[in-house]
């Protein structure tokens, strides 16, 4: 199976897999974290501001991020003419 038999994601999954759950929540808890241990600010607030505010940098970095994957890949298989095959 080459990959231009493989199924593709639509943009929406592509942007919530790579960008959001891949990239934003996990970097989102991860700076939580490490701001609880440096910041007088209570956990129980800096959980749910960085995970909206790195949820929002990931959906951003996604479609960045399925925009410049797109082009590449119509760079390897560029669409085909409309119309059929000419004889």
């Amino acid at each position: 199976m080459t990959r231009e038999d493989k199924p593709r994601l639509s943009r929406e999954m592509f942007i919530l897999r790579f960008g959001l759950v891949r990239w934003g929540l996990p970097v989102g808890l991860i700076v939580a974290l490490f701001m609880s241990f440096t910041s007088p600010r209570p956990l129980t607030w800096t959980i749910p501001a960085s995970l909206i505010i790195f949820g929002i940098a990931g959906i951003i970095y996604g479609a960045a991020l399925w925009s410049k994957s797109e082009k590449a890949y119509q760079e390897v298989f560029p669409p085909e003419a409309e119309g059929g095959p000419e004889e």
